[in-house]
């Protein structure tokens, strides 16, 4: 190729005259060179120069010259303008490379962007060249522009030697100039909202470590990857080369995140084919450059140079890469690809960065999410556990569901469909066996919107389908995850009639709408339905006057999504008291999506994902003034944590899918008491076999979360790193969650013993309310804490989960404020679902505790009528109505208490009869003394030992031993429920209390009877043969006995049946 930099050639004096008139300077004999004025564009010099060539261009296609560049000075720009024109397209202008000098854009790959409109940036640091690009095609959206930020680094930009190994500080160098530039041009409004940015570096004799590269780019990974995606770049792309003995190879790597939590990183060689095709070839591991077909030609692609030396420079690289590490899986594309033009972003890919505007998920990388944060529990079990065990290569596999003929069939989801609907099964790092080193995959029900799709509002057509797959995980028993991120019920009109309907006005007064014949035989010829009726017009022509718009049959714009929201809202009630049940909060949650949510009760609420009824600027309008700004004021975290709607809140839609299936490891993986539940495998190993060691003090407050967990060095009841709690923002005075007691889910209560505050926020609507903030006891239940406690208690039921409840409390709040705000009602509530609960409960007063009164009553044993409760309490726990100090104003009175005295201390008996005043005197000066020995006295009747006396507790448990013992407790209750269940459905029993009685004698006859820990053997006997035997003859028993009474009541009936020969013969065949 034959290139001038600078063009020189013969000009007549009339073409300087004419440029001159252009306003382009001087032009001398023998050489061109424009110095334009500051107010000449950069469009007039192009258009120009291309007269320029023109008037030239017989010269020009005799010569050998290839490319023209023209020089410009002192127009709109800082620094020298620069055009390029190839013979290629006749001397047209190459728009790519204005203001490049060509070796430049060479280096930056402007070719690759022939695909885009493009607009140069300028930024300070020259080094980075920053195009604003927009897609060559007819049709395509805003979020379609992007920026391409380009730079090529040579060792001299580094302040390195040729061939010099690049660090990692030099890599973070590079990375943050572009960032800067970057930066600075996003500043621009125009350029502030691109999201698919690509940024491409090239290293020229710059040298990589190749078996350090990985490492190398995972670092600046952690370093950087939120700062690049906040800049909206979704792929960066690096080249460089590697001298081997063979000559240099070419690598290029790839770092995609395209959903901004999974990043690829994919390495490859350059290679070339026989017509000068660039391909890439896979090369990360060293297995990367072994298969078959290597070395040979392919027939789908062009062959590649088989050279001995070529071959040489290939070896030396495998052997450069590292090995594929264990348990990492060749990654599914393909090996070899062609180095093509920047492609237009998919349909799919503009679907996801919408999706990502409206600040949710694309409906399908859900699935996406759900792998990485699996990949990320794995990571940290294998970890923590120190095994060397892989992941395994798969650990999702969805089927998606699709309504056919309205059944729910497997299928591509329907395009006329804004909801998603997949069967998931995966492998939870839960369910691994450490022993056998066996993972059992669970199943789940995953339905999710698809914002892009009619901004996910729900019409008939997504009503079915959710009731469908709701159906599905009732059938199937399987948890129901709802991924809510929509509009709420679709609105719309009827287009067609839109464009067709006329206006009768009656002076000046409207009158009604009508139609044309011809228009609405047009439209009944297209199926859309418009009830009318003739009207005579005042010039005597008829007219269809419109009564009722209906439409198409498939036109739901109206009251039947209206239905069919009402459908859906009943699907999700029954789906909560079916099967365990979690809805996600992503984007935005309006209308049937916030009623959906709160219907499923366990709510993960992502920040900036409101839920809501109506926006807020319905009800601006609604009010008539500006009163709300945005709908975070409505329903934002802000507002749904402290109201208690929201269970957990998250960051970002991977925290919401990380707390999701946190929760799902804690459910069982089928609804069905049948089915034995699985032990979890926890990250921390944590025995059973040892002490609690965090131990409250009398008198001293305590965060109750450290009875769980530990605290600092201490340690808790429950498995480490188990706890989880939920609804933390609401009703602070009560703590609930989820934790683990030898690997066992259980649901946990606690008893806030501090004051905490309760914050009621003004509402903008009304200028005269006020925020205001109130002050919560310790150790008391107020109806917000009543009500979070209850409503644990009911999901708990539901989950079928064990659970624990430490009771400290001293009763209710019963002030005139906490009874109109229905204290009553809410204390009620608890009773209500601690008697329906059917998994075990275990009451624990803990050290130090007490519980009073009311709080007593509401979770004592006997409510319960499936036998599932008992009680429990530290030796210093304390169990009465009133307080030691209350009991003793009303029982043990002043007057009582100077009798005490005087028959206690022998100076005031000797003074009582020698000098009364001197012994009324020394009476009042005990009195504070002997108070105290009263509240001693009174405390005395509330003594675990009185408690365990009167039946009222099962046993005292020592806090360091509460771990063990209950532990103990909790496998004995389990297994001993199970039979129950058993011997209640199958064996004939009324009620549980008798078929436990039947266990116990049964166990007594046994020689586990006669070991020490009662727990430990009856769990030992409910699991061996002697007590299978004895399920197994009550169930014989019970079916004998039933089919007599069956057989008895029809006795007549069956005599004349079987008087008949063939049917008797046939009776007597099948049995």
């Amino acid at each position: 190729m034959f290139a001038i930099f600078f063009f020189f050639f013969q000009a007549e004096d009339g073409i300087r005259d004419a440029q001159e008139s252009r306003g382009l300077g001087d032009v001398y004999k023998r050489q061109v060179f424009f110095a334009a004025r500051a107010d000449t564009s950069q469009d007039d010099v192009a258009h120009l120069c291309s007269e320029v060539l023109s008037e030239h261009s017989a010269v020009l296609k005799s010569s050998s010259v290839e490319v023209v560049t023209f020089l410009v000075h002192g127009a709109q720009q800082n620094g020298p303008l620069i055009f390029t024109f190839r013979s290629s397209t006749d001397f047209a202008e190459d728009a790519l490379y204005r203001n490049l000098i060509p070796t430049t854009a060479h280096r930056l790959e402007l070719q690759r962007l022939k695909r885009y409109h493009l607009s140069m940036f300028s930024t300070p640091n020259r080094q980075v060249h920053i195009f604003s690009a927009a897609p060559q095609k007819a049709k395509s959206s805003a979020v379609e522009t992007r920026l391409f930020v380009r730079m090529y680094v040579t060792p001299r930009d580094l302040g390195l030697s040729a061939n010099a190994t690049l660090t990692t500080e030099d890599a973070a160098h590079v990375l943050q100039s572009a960032i800067g530039a970057t930066e600075f041009a996003r500043a621009d409004r125009k350029l502030s909202t691109t999201v698919y940015n690509h940024l491409f570096f090239n290293f020229i004799e710059v040298a990589f470590d190749l078996g350090a590269m990985h490492a190398l780019f995972m670092k600046l990974k952690e370093s950087f990857a939120t700062k690049l995606y906040a800049l909206g770049f979704r792929e960066v792309e690096i080249k460089f080369r590697v001298m081997t003995t063979g000559g240099p190879v070419t690598f290029r790597v790839f770092i995609v995140n395209p959903t901004g939590h999974a990043t690829a990183i994919r390495s490859y060689i350059e290679t070339l084919g026989d017509d000068g095709q660039i391909f890439l070839q896979r090369a990360e591991y060293q297995d990367d450059l072994d298969f078959p077909g290597m070395w040979e030609s392919r027939d789908n692609l062009d062959s590649i140079p088989e050279s001995p030396l070529y071959k040489d420079a290939m070896s030396v690289v495998k052997n450069m890469l590292p090995r594929r590490r264990e348990g990492v899986a060749p990654a599914t594309e393909e090996k070899q690809m062609r180095l093509e033009p920047y492609a237009h972003m998919s349909e799919k890919q503009v679907r996801r960065l919408n999706s990502q505007l409206m600040g949710t998920t694309y409906g399908p990388d859900w699935l996406l999410l759900i792998d990485v944060v699996l990949r990320r529990q794995w990571r940290a079990l294998l970890k923590q556990r120190d095994l060397s065990t892989a992941i395994p290569k798969k650990l999702i596999n969805s089927t998606s569901f699709t309504l056919r003929d309205g059944e729910l069939v497997q299928g591509e989801p329907s395009p006329n469909c804004g909801v998603l609907a997949w069967l998931v099964e995966y492998l939870a790092p839960s369910y691994f066996n450490v022993d056998t080193l066996e993972t059992a995959s669970r199943r789940i029900v995953l339905v999710a919107n698809d914002i892009t799709h009619n901004s996910g509002s729900f019409a008939v057509p997504e009503d079915e389908l959710f009731a469908a797959a709701s159906q599905y995980a009732r059938d199937h028993k399987l948890p129901f995850v709802y991924i809510s991120a929509n509009s709420g019920a679709r609105l719309g009109l009827i287009s067609e009639v839109k464009k067709h309907f006329k206006v009768a006005i009656d002076g000046d007064a409207f009158s009604y709408i009508y139609l044309e014949k011809a228009d609405k035989d047009a439209l009944d010829a297209a199926g859309i339905k418009v009830n009318c009726e003739e009207v005579l017009a005042a010039d005597g022509s008829t007219r269809l006057k419109i009564v009722d718009i209906i439409g198409e049959d498939t036109a739901h714009i109206g009251v039947e999504n209206l239905q069919g929201s009402a459908l859906i809202a009943g699907e999700m009630s029954l789906n909560y008291a079916t099967v365990p049940t979690i809805s996600i909060a992503s984007g935005r949650t309006v209308g049937i999506g916030a009623y959906l949510v709160r219907l499923g009760r366990r709510v993960v609420q992502a920040k900036g994902a409101p839920i809501i009824l109506t926006g807020y600027m319905a009800l601006n309008r609604l009010l008539g003034k500006d009163v709300y700004s945005d709908n975070a004021q409505l329903g934002g975290t802000d507002i749904m944590c402290p109201n208690g709607v929201t269970n957990w809140s998250v960051a970002n839609d991977l925290g919401a899918v990380e707390s999701t299936l946190r929760w799902l490891d804690f459910v069982p993986a089928v609804s069905d008491s049948t089915v034995t539940r699985k032990q979890l495998t926890l990250p921390v190993a944590d025995p059973i076999d040892r002490d609690v060691t965090f131990t409250p003090q009398r008198s001293l407050h305590y965060d109750p979360r450290n009875l769980v967990c530990g605290c600092d060095t201490t340690t808790g009841m429950f498995d480490k790193g188990s706890w989880i709690e939920c609804m933390s923002d609401w009703a602070k005075t009560v703590v609930t969650g989820r934790a683990t007691l030898g690997g066992i889910p259980c649901g946990v209560v606690l008893v806030e013993t501090r004051t905490t505050k309760k914050f009621n926020p003004a509402d903008p609507a009304d200028p005269e309310s006020v925020a205001s903030i109130n002050p919560q006891a310790g150790q008391v239940w107020f109806p917000d804490s009543a009500r979070k406690t209850a409503d644990s208690l009911e999901d708990f039921h539901k989950e079928s989960l064990p659970c624990f409840v430490i009771a400290n409390w001293r009763g209710f709040s019963g002030g005139m404020r906490d009874m109109y705000d229905q204290v009553l009602k809410f204390g009620a509530s608890i009773v209500d679902n601690l008697r329906q609960y059917t998994s075990p409960v275990f009451i624990y007063i803990p050290p130090f505790g007490e519980l009073r009164g009311g709080a007593w009553v509401v979770v004592d044993p006997v409510i319960n009528h499936h036998a599932a409760v008992e009680m429990y309490c530290d030796t210093t726990a304390r169990g009465g109505i009133l307080e030691p100090a209350g009991v003793v104003e009303i029982k043990y009175r002043e007057a009582e208490v100077r009798e005490l005295i005087r028959r206690s201390d022998a100076e005031v008996k000797s003074l009582t009869t020698t000098n009364p005043a001197e012994a009324k005197k020394r009476e009042a000066t005990l009195l504070p003394l002997y108070n105290e020995v009263a509240t001693h006295f009174a405390d005395l009747h509330d003594t675990p030992g009185r408690m365990k006396a009167k039946g009222c507790i099962i046993d005292i448990v020592p806090w360091v031993n509460a771990r063990r013992i209950f532990h103990s407790k909790l496998v004995r209750k389990m297994a001993e429920m199970d039979a129950v269940r058993t011997l209640l459905t199958e064996g004939g029993f009324a009620t549980e209390t008798t078929a436990k009685l039947a266990l116990e004698s049964a166990f007594n006859k046994t020689a586990h009877a006669k070991d020490a820990s009662f727990d430990m053997a009856f769990a030992a006997f409910l699991a061996g043969e002697e007590c299978k035997t004895f399920i197994s003859a009550h169930v014989s028993t019970h079916q004998t006995a039933s089919l007599r009474a069956v057989l008895g009541n029809n006795a007549a009936l069956l005599k004349k049946l079987l008087e008949d020969p063939a049917l008797r013969k046939a009776v007597e065949g099948a049995l």
